[in-house]
């Protein structure tokens, strides 16, 4: 897709929820995607208008790693300087912008292969301020402009009650 038309189908402004091994990201375009993470082997998704919820398997990764790098203080986001995590993979290559105050343990995300994010997370031990994915076939920015923190209760991540499928391959 090109820059316009990811931004018309999936928005321009992600919210992300996190709680000990769960997390909620909602995307605002024509689509109205969100995914969910139960912290076990499983990435829920949902489209809206969809009458499913699609899922993907969270334990493997199709993509394969062919080196990192750390760079340290590499930006400034949201007032807060990060380090900077490369990644390049047969894929492309994932830029992941993170500061330690905002950690999280790796334990809790000791499943989640997928997206490479055990491996970011076990690196990094913290949450994305800015993500840059530079795709053969998709090129996806995303900056952190606010962060709150705030009590969040578990009902944050029920799951709809609709049949589950598997997601399809791209």
């Amino acid at each position: 897709m090109t820059k316009k038309q990811t931004k018309m189908f999936l928005g321009d402004k992600q919210v992300y929820t996190i709680k000990g091994d769960k997390y909620k990201s909602e995307m605002n375009g024509m689509m109205k995607m969100s995914q969910i993470y139960l912290g076990q082997d499983t990435v829920y998704s949902q489209i809206g208008g969809m009458k499913n919820l699609l899922w993907i398997d969270a334990t493997s990764n199709p993509d394969k790693l062919i080196d990192f790098n750390i760079k340290k203080n590499a930006k400034t986001i949201a007032g807060l300087k990060c380090d900077l995590l490369t990644i390049r993979s047969e894929e492309g290559v994932t830029k992941y912008y993170f500061n330690e105050k905002y950690s999280v343990d790796p334990d809790n995300f000791k499943h989640h292969e997928y997206g490479f994010w055990k491996f970011c997370i076990d690196k990094t031990h913290a949450i994305p301020l800015k993500t840059i994915s530079d795709m053969e076939d998709m090129y996806i920015e995303m900056t952190a402009k606010e962060i709150i923190q705030i009590e969040i209760d578990d009902t944050e991540f029920e799951l709809p009650n609709l049949p589950r499928v598997e997601s399809p391959e791209k």
